[in-house]
């Protein structure tokens, strides 16, 4: 039950850093006037990519705690890629061709921004920074 929770709200913070992280993607600095705005802007830029990171080394060690100490606990659905190797996040794949109802115009590399959907999907962010929702079984990790 607790175990439930945990990952449940790792989740949600995840899921919400990576839209406040995309969100500050928008923004250029050269598009702030200089003085405070700017310094505001690059504190809460350096902000974010801290809390990333934090909530990346919480989750894993929740999960390896989890898995020493409960022998119930089956963590979560690894993700894998097109030929069975396991995703995590940061990780660089390759995306294929588009198929019909994706977003994308043609294949492309980029890293793993968030694996937390639960549903078998990643969102990879490329060379761009455009972020893109994909099954992970139709990536190929690198």
């Amino acid at each position: 039950m607790h175990t439930k929770l945990v990952r449940d709200l790792l989740h949600k913070l995840s899921n919400k850093i990576v839209g406040l992280q995309c969100s500050l993607e928008l923004i250029q600095l050269n598009d702030i006037t200089p003085g405070p705005s700017q310094e505001a802007y690059t504190l809460m830029k350096r902000s974010v990519n801290d809390i990333t990171n934090l909530l990346h080394e919480t989750h894993q060690t929740l999960t390896i705690s989890y898995r020493k100490n409960y022998e119930t606990y089956k963590g979560e659905p690894m993700l894998k890629d097109a030929h069975s190797a396991e995703l995590h996040l940061k990780d660089q794949v390759i995306v294929p061709d588009p198929e019909a109802g994706d977003l994308w115009q043609h294949s492309f590399t980029g890293a793993i921004i968030s694996t937390t959907r639960g549903d078998g999907i990643v969102c990879v962010k490329d060379q761009d920074d455009d972020c893109w929702d994909v099954e992970a079984n139709r990536v190929t990790k690198l």
